[in-house]
């Protein structure tokens, strides 16, 4: 079912979207981040064959990238949380595109979780890598390693920290579950 919103938005895509996109890539934080909320209602309104159509995912995708570099913890947050919506509304699930996708974010997460210092950003990267991982399912099998060293090696580096022991150990469980080899018993 159309909304009218939806077609509103549709009908007025050539003027919407450039403006999105302008505070999507404001060089401030703060309008980053109302970018980033306004990007997730147009994806919440727009069809994903509008979006595929043209190729606005991959505008949006470029300036996600940009947004993880900023020292925003909300803005981090809020950036993955659209990054993990657009693969789930655009690609569909275990596609080229969507491993693509999903194996990018994947290995942005553990490096970043590796390199992060402050507590508050790597527990930040960990819940965004937990939700990856859910998005991802059995197809993150082929990363279990890198993110189980990744894992294990920011709980050892930061045990003191509980914020990030509960993150890691979080993150772990979601693994498990989700990811974890497991032999039929059929």
């Amino acid at each position: 079912i159309k909304c009218k919103g939806a077609d509103l938005v549709i009908d007025h895509l050539n003027k919407l979207f450039p403006m999105i996109c302008q505070v999507l890539d404001d060089y401030r934080a703060e309008n980053k981040e109302i970018g980033v909320e306004i990007a997730k209602e147009f994806l919440r309104l727009v069809p994903g064959e509008v979006i595929l159509k043209f190729n606005l995912h991959s505008v949006i995708y470029e300036s996600l990238k940009v947004n993880v570099s900023f020292d925003s913890l909300e803005l981090i947050r809020t950036t993955f949380d659209l990054w993990i919506v657009l693969i789930e509304k655009t690609e569909p699930f275990s596609s080229k595109s969507f491993l693509k996708r999903s194996d990018e974010l994947l290995l942005l997460l553990c490096r970043d979780i590796g390199i992060a210092s402050k507590i508050d950003r790597i527990v930040v990267f960990l819940d965004s890598l937990k939700s990856v991982l859910k998005l991802m399912q059995f197809c993150a099998i082929r990363y279990l390693r890198k993110v189980v060293v990744t894992l294990c090696e920011v709980v050892k580096e930061n045990w003191t920290s509980d914020s990030v022991v509960r993150a890691g150990e979080s993150a772990m469980i979601v693994l498990i579950q989700n990811c974890w080899i497991r032999i039929s018993e059929d």
